[in-house]
C-alpha cells in the first residue's frame, strides 16, 4: 500500500466462493455456500490459498474487496480526584478526526487497583484489589462508544492521603471501511482467527492524581499568663471570659492551640495528622492599642486622620516558628507575647483578635481566630518597670513637588525628613503609610485594603532609604491638560516611629501636586484596505493617532511627508500605478539630512517625498496602488512621517515635537484567474463523452495546469485519458451498492484535458445524463497552483438508428374498416430511448385528410407521445414505440393505389436535443392499398371522416363528432352519440339523429328520424322535408315556430311530419304569421294527414302533420 498515513492498515475480504471451495490461511467470518465471507490482513497476503475440489478443472470466479480502515482511536487515561472525596472517573473516547472510529470493549484488571480504592460501576459493580500478581480483567459495558461511568470512593485505609494512584486497564477499537464493513484488529494464530479473545488491545495505565484537601481545624486561646520573669504577677486574667487586665508594666503570653477537627465522614481516624497541613508561620494581629507592643512583631503604622492628625490601625504582624507541622490529636501550641512598657496608659478596653492559618500543601488556606480583652485602668495602673525601648523622635515637613506625565516620584521628595538633634532617641521601628491617593498609583508599598503601608526598623538614614523606594506615578497620560478631574496627584502621608516604650505620628494631609504635560508619541499607520493580490486595486490610508494627548495634538506645519516604493518581479517585470484619492500626488521634494528635527534630536531621513500641507492632525491621506495587469511578485513600500506635538494651552509649561513615522510593506500575491468558463462532458451515444472548455484559454498566460482529478465516477463507466482507458481509486458506494471512482490525469493543458471522457460500459444504445460528476483542475502560476473544481452533468446525446430491415406488403379491406398496414420492420435499438416516425402518400393518387390512424389493441392516434399530422398529401406519424411499428392500422375510405412509405427511428433522452434518422439512412418502401366502396358503413367511436358513394349506403359511424357526406343515392345515415356534420347529398335519405347533429338533407325528399329522448335543434337543420316521429319511441316537438320550419326547409318551404298517437306538436309557435284558409290552409287530407299554410308578407310556410299527432296548436 502506498500513500495514506501509519494509522492505516489494510485487508481484504473474499466473498463468492463457488460451493465445494473453500479459502484457507484467512479467517472465516461466516455465512454459508456463495454467501461465506474470509478476512485476510496484510501479513498474511502471501498465506492464503484456494482449496479446490479433487478432479476440478476451469475457471471459478470469487470477490475480493480491498478494505484500508484507520484505528487510531484513544481512550483517555487520566483524571485527578479530590482528597477524601468520590469521583466519577473520566474514560472519554476520541475518535481522532474519524467519525467511524468506535469503541468496542473496556477492561480494567482489578489486581492492579490500590488497596484504599474502589471502584463503582454504574451497573452497580464494586471492584476492589484481587490478588496481587494474577491478573483478573473486568469488562466495562461500553454503548455506543460511551463507558458506563466509573465511580472512584476513597477507603478508609486512604483517608487524609493525598498520594496518587495507578490500575490498568485495556480497551479495542474498530473501525469502517467505505462499504460500512466493521474492521476490529485480531491476532492471528498460525493461519487461522480465534474469536474475539484474541483482539488485539490496547493496554496503558490508568492514572489519577489526588489533590490535597486543607480540612478543617478548632483554634484554642489558653490561660494568658505574665511572662516578664521579674517574679511579680502584674496581671489577671478571667479565662470564662477571656479577659486579661494589665496592673503594671509587664510581658504576658498568649498561647494558641491549633487543633485538626475530627472529620465525621472519614471514619474514626477522621483527623489529618498525617503531616501534611502546616500552619502558616505569620499570624495577623487586629485591634492593638497604642502603647502595647508585640515582642518580634511588625506594626503596620497609623494614618492620616483628615484633620491634621493620626490614628492607629492597630494592626500587626508577628512571625511564629514554635510547632507549625500538625501531626498531634491534642494540637500544635505556639505563643505570643504582648509588652505593656509605656509608663502611662488612658484607659483601655480594647478586644484584640489573633488570626492563624494552615493548608494541606498549597490548596485552599483556612483561617481561625481568637480574641481576647485587654483591660487597663489608668488609675490603677502603677506603671513601675517603663522599658528603655523609645521611639525614634524626627523632624518632618512637606516639600511642593510638581509631576511630569507619566514619570514617577519618590516619596522622599515630598517630605524633608531629619534626625531631631535635641532628642537622644536617633533609631527605632517605624512605619510609612499612604491614605486616600487620587490621580495615580503607589508601588513600594504593601496595600492593606484601606491604605498602603511599609515597614522597617533603623535610624533617619533607613527611613529615608524607605521614601526613596517608595514610588507615586500619575494616572496614564493624565495631566494639568486633562478632560476629566485627574490633572493632579493628592494623597495623605503619615510615618510612625514606635517603640514598647513611646509611640509617634508624623501625619500630612491633602499633599497635592500637578502634572506637567509632555507630547506623548503619535502613532501613525498605514493600513490597506485588503489583501495586495494580482489584479486588484488596494486602497492605503495614512493616519495619525494618539489617544494619550486626547485632543490637545498639533500637526506642525500641517504637513505629512511620504515615500511610495514599487519593486517590479520577474513575473513580467512592469511597475504597477499610485493614485491619491481626493488629491494629485504633488512632485517629489528633496529633504536633506536634517532638515526636519524634532524635540527629542530625530529627524527625518535624507530623501525625496511626496510632501502634502494644508492638513490637520485628524485628516488621513489616501492613495490607491493597482498592480500591473496579470503580474504578481511586486513588492510595494510605503513610508510616512510627520511632525506632531501636544499642545500645552495655558498651562504655563512647554512641549516637545515629536517624528512619528510607519512603513508598510506588500507582495503582490498571485491570484489564479483560472479557466472562466464551465466544461461541459459531452459525446454520442455508445461513444465517449470528451470534456469541452469550449475553446476557452486562460485569461491570465502566465498560468498554467498541473494535473486533474475526475471524482463521482460509477463502477459502470470506464475512464479515458489520451486515448486510454484509466484506472481510477475506489472512493464509496453509491445508494445502490456500486462502487465509486476517483481517477487522477496528469494534464498540463487544456487541450489534455479536454481529452478526458467517460464511456457506458456493459450496454448498447445508451443515451441520457450522468450526474454527480466533478471536474478539479490545479490551475495557477508555477508552483502555486490551486484547485478548480466545477460539478458536471455529462452528456450521452441521442443517436437514432437505422432500422434492421422493413419489407412492406400488401394492405387491403374495405372502406371505413380499420386494415392492418404490413410494415414487417425490425428495430435495432430497442431500449425504448427511440420511437418511429412513418410518413404516407401516394404514389399516384394523392391521400386526403380524413385518414385515420391506430394500434390494433384500440389505441388511437394521436394518444400519449404518438401522433398524427397531414401536410400537403402526407401523412405523418410519429412517436411510436419500438415494439408498435408493426401494430398500425389504417381506416380511410375507398382505394385503390401504390402507398410511399418512409420511415425514421427518433432517440431521445430527458434534457437532451432528440435525434432523427437523416434522409440518408431511413427506410423506404411501397405497397398497395385496396379499400373497397360498401354499402353499409360501420365504424368506431373515433373521429371520422366518410364520403359514400352513389349506391345509396347505410352508414353507421359511432360515438363521436363524426363528418358524413352522403353520395347521390338514396342513403341511410346514423351519426349516433356526439356531435356529428351531415351532409345528405342528393336523393331521397333519411338521417338519424340525438338532436345534436348538424344536418343538410341536400337535394331529395330529406327525412329527419329521432333517436329515443332526442330533442331536436331546429337552428342545426337545413333542406329537410319530413320529420318522422314514429320510430324510437314517443316523441313532442314542444319548441317548434313557423320560423324554424322556413329556416329548416328548402325552398319549396313544405314540411311534413309524421308519427303515432304518442307524439305531440301541440304547441307551435305561428306569432307573426296569418294562417291562408283558402286553398290548402287549413285542409284534411284524405291520407289521414293535416294541412296547413301561413304567410308573412312574401314568406310562406306549409306544414302537414299526420292526424294521429296531437297538432292542437295549429
Amino acid at each position: 500500500m502506498t500513500g495514506g498515513d501509519s494509522s492505516e492498515t489494510m485487508y481484504v475480504v473474499i466473498t463468492g466462493v463457488d460451493t465445494g471451495f473453500s479459502i484457507s490461511g484467512a479467517v472465516f467470518i461466516g455465512g454459508s455456500g456463495e454467501t461465506r465471507e474470509w478476512l485476510v490482513e496484510s501479513t498474511d497476503f502471501n498465506n492464503v490459498q484456494l482449496d479446490i475440489p479433487a478432479n476440478y478443472s476451469g475457471e471459478i470466479n470469487f470477490k475480493l474487496q480491498l478494505h484500508t480502515p484507520e484505528t487510531e482511536g484513544s481512550i483517555n487515561i487520566s483524571d485527578s480526584q479530590d482528597e477524601d472525596n468520590a469521583k466519577v472517573l473520566d474514560f472519554g473516547f476520541s475518535n481522532g478526526g474519524d467519525a467511524t472510529e468506535q469503541l468496542e470493549t473496556l477492561w480494567i484488571n482489578t489486581e492492579s487497583i490500590d488497596a484504599g480504592i474502589e471502584l463503582v460501576t454504574a451497573g452497580g459493580v464494586t471492584l476492589t484489589q484481587t490478588t496481587v500478581g494474577s491478573d483478573q480483567w473486568v469488562q466495562i459495558t461500553v454503548t455506543n462508544s460511551v463507558a458506563e461511568s466509573v465511580t472512584s470512593n476513597i477507603l478508609a485505609s486512604k483517608y487524609d492521603n493525598d498520594g496518587d494512584y495507578t490500575f490498568d486497564i485495556r480497551y479495542s477499537t474498530s473501525d469502517s471501511s467505505d462499504d460500512s464493513t466493521t474492521f476490529t484488529d485480531r491476532t492471528q494464530i498460525g493461519n487461522t482467527y480465534d474469536s474475539t479473545t484474541t483482539t488485539d488491545y490496547v493496554t496503558a495505565t490508568y492514572s489519577v492524581s489526588l489533590n490535597a484537601v486543607t480540612d478543617t481545624t478548632t483554634l484554642n486561646l489558653g490561660t494568658i499568663t505574665d511572662v516578664d520573669g521579674d517574679g511579680s504577677n502584674d496581671l489577671t486574667y478571667d479565662a470564662g471570659t477571656q479577659t486579661v487586665t494589665i496592673l503594671d508594666n509587664t510581658i504576658f503570653n498568649v498561647p494558641l492551640t491549633l487543633i485538626a477537627d475530627d472529620m465525621a465522614d472519614e471514619g474514626p481516624n477522621g483527623q489529618d495528622l498525617d503531616g501534611s497541613e502546616t500552619i502558616s508561620t505569620l499570624v495577623e494581629i487586629s485591634g492593638v492599642p497604642k502603647g502595647i507592643d508585640i515582642v518580634g512583631g511588625t506594626y503596620l503604622g497609623d494614618i492620616d486622620d483628615g484633620s491634621g492628625g493620626a490614628i492607629g490601625t492597630g494592626l500587626w504582624r508577628v512571625n511564629i516558628t514554635e510547632d507549625l507541622i500538625i501531626n498531634s490529636a491534642s494540637g500544635e501550641l505556639n505563643n505570643i507575647k504582648f509588652e505593656v512598657g509605656n509608663a502611662s496608659y488612658a484607659d483601655i478596653n480594647a478586644m484584640i483578635t489573633l488570626e492563624v492559618s494552615h493548608t494541606d500543601g498549597s490548596v485552599q488556606t483556612l483561617i481561625n481566630t481568637q480574641s481576647f480583652n485587654l483591660v487597663i485602668d489608668s488609675a490603677n495602673f502603677a506603671g513601675t518597670q517603663v522599658t528603655t525601648d523609645e521611639s525614634m523622635d524626627i523632624l518632618v515637613s512637606n516639600v511642593p513637588v510638581t509631576f511630569i506625565e507619566d514619570s514617577a516620584q519618590t516619596l522622599d521628595n515630598f517630605l524633608l525628613v531629619s534626625d531631631d538633634a535635641l532628642s537622644a532617641n536617633n533609631s527605632s521601628k517605624f512605619a510609612i503609610t499612604i491614605t486616600n491617593l487620587s490621580g495615580g498609583t503607589v508601588s513600594g508599598m504593601t496595600d492593606e485594603g484601606s491604605f498602603y503601608s511599609l515597614t522597617g526598623i533603623g535610624d533617619v538614614s533607613a527611613l529615608l532609604a524607605s521614601l526613596n523606594s517608595i514610588s507615586i506615578t500619575p494616572n496614564t497620560n493624565q495631566n494639568i491638560n486633562s478632560n476629566n478631574p485627574q490633572q493632579e496627584v493628592t494623597f495623605d502621608v503619615t510615618i510612625t516611629t514606635y517603640g514598647s516604650a513611646s509611640h509617634n505620628a508624623y501625619p500630612f494631609d491633602n499633599l497635592t501636586s500637578e502634572i506637567q504635560a509632555v507630547t506623548d508619541e503619535t502613532t501613525t499607520t498605514i493600513s490597506g484596505s485588503g489583501t495586495l493580490v494580482e489584479d486588484t486595486t488596494i486602497t492605503y490610508t495614512i493616519g495619525l493617532g494618539n489617544s494619550a494627548d486626547e485632543t490637545r495634538n498639533i500637526l506642525v506645519d500641517g504637513t505629512v511627508y511620504f515615500q511610495l516604493g514599487d519593486t517590479v518581479s520577474t513575473d513580467g517585470g512592469n511597475s504597477g500605478v499610485f493614485v491619491g484619492i481626493g488629491f494629485t500626488l504633488p512632485a517629489l521634494t528633496t529633504i536633506v539630512a536634517n532638515q526636519v528635527q524634532d524635540g527629542q534630536g530625530a529627524s527625518i531621513p535624507a530623501g525625496d517625498y511626496y510632501v502634502v500641507t494644508g492638513l490637520t492632525y485628524t485628516d488621513s491621506i489616501q492613495v490607491t496602488y493597482t498592480p500591473p495587469a496579470n503580474e504578481y511578485g511586486n513588492n510595494i513600500t510605503i513610508t510616512s512621517y510627520a511632525l506632531t506635538q501636544e499642545d500645552a494651552l495655558s498651562s504655563g509649561y512647554t512641549t516637545q515635537t515629536w517624528i512619528t513615522t510607519d512603513t508598510l510593506s506588500a507582495t503582490v500575491a498571485p491570484v489564479t484567474d483560472g479557466i472562466s468558463v464551465i466544461p461541459t462532458i459531452s459525446g454520442d451515444e455508445d461513444g465517449v463523452a470528451l470534456v469541452s472548455f469550449l475553446g476557452s484559454t486562460f485569461s491570465d498566460t502566465s498560468e498554467g495546469i498541473d494535473g486533474a482529478t475526475l471524482t463521482g465516477v460509477l463502477f459502470k463507466y470506464d475512464v479515458y485519458y489520451q486515448g486510454t482507458v484509466q484506472t481510477g481509486t475506489v472512493t464509496g458506494k453509491d445508494a445502490n451498492g456500486d462502487y465509486i471512482y476517483k481517477y487522477t490525469f496528469a494534464a498540463t493543458s487544456i487541450a489534455d484535458l479536454e481529452t478526458i471522457g467517460i464511456k457506458r460500459i456493459g450496454v448498447e444504445d445508451f443515451s441520457g445524463e450522468v450526474v454527480g460528476l466533478n471536474l478539479s483542475v490545479n490551475i495557477g502560476e508555477s508552483g502555486l497552483e490551486a484547485s478548480q473544481s466545477w460539478n458536471i452533468t455529462a452528456a450521452f446525446n441521442p443517436v437514432a438508428d437505422s432500422l434492421l430491415n422493413m419489407t412492406v406488403t400488401k394492405t387491403f379491406g374495405d372502406e371505413y374498416t380499420w386494415v392492418d398496414i404490413n410494415m414487417n420492420a425490425n428495430v435495432k435499438d430497442t431500449d425504448g430511448s427511440e420511437t418511429l416516425q412513418v410518413s404516407f402518400s401516394g404514389a399516384v393518387t394523392a391521400l386526403d385528410d380524413t385518414a385515420l390512424f391506430r394500434l390494433s389493441n384500440g389505441t388511437t392516434i394521436p394518444s400519449g407521445t404518438m401522433t398524427a399530422s397531414f401536410n400537403a398529401g402526407v401523412w405523418t406519424v410519429a412517436g411510436i414505440a419500438y415494439d408498435d411499428i408493426n401494430d398500425l392500422q389504417l381506416l380511410y375510405k375507398a382505394y385503390n393505389g401504390d402507398i410511399d412509405v418512409v420511415v425514421k427511428t427518433v432517440d431521445a433522452a430527458t434534457n437532451l436535443p432528440a435525434d432523427t434518422l437523416s434522409d440518408v439512412n431511413d427506410s423506404q418502401g411501397t405497397f398497395n392499398l385496396r379499400l373497397d366502396a360498401s354499402t353499409t358503413i360501420t365504424t368506431g367511436d373515433e373521429d371520422n371522416v366518410i364520403t359514400t358513394s352513389d349506391a345509396g349506403v347505410t352508414v353507421n359511424s359511432g360515438a363521436g363528432a363524426d363528418t358524413i357526406t352522403g353520395g347521390a343515392g338514396n342513403d341511410t345515415i346514423s351519426g349516433e352519440v356526439g356531435a356529428d356534420t351531415v351532409n345528405a347529398g342528393e336523393g331521397a335519405d333519411t338521417i338519424i339523429t340525438d338532436g345534436a347533429d348538424t344536418i343538410d338533407g341536400g337535394l331529395g325528399e330529406d327525412t329527419i328520424v329521432l333517436t329515443t329522448g332526442a330533442t331536436l335543434d331546429f337552428s342545426l337543420l337545413d333542406n329537410i322535408e319530413i320529420i318522422n316521429l314514429t320510430a324510437n319511441g314517443d316523441h313532442t316537438l314542444a319548441n317548434l315556430s313557423l320560423d324554424d320550419i322556413l329556416g329548416m326547409t328548402d325552398s319549396d318551404n313544405l314540411l311534413t311530419i309524421t308519427g303515432d298517437v304518442a307524439d305531440d306538436v301541440s304547441t307551435i309557435d305561428t306569432t307573426g304569421w296569418t294562417q291562408d284558409t283558402g286553398n290548402v290552409g287549413n285542409e284534411s287530407n284524405g291520407d289521414n294527414t293535416s294541412t296547413y299554410e301561413y304567410s308573412r308578407g312574401a314568406d310562406s310556410v306549409i306544414l302537414t302533420i299526420d292526424d294521429q299527432i296531437d297538432s292542437t296548436g295549429m
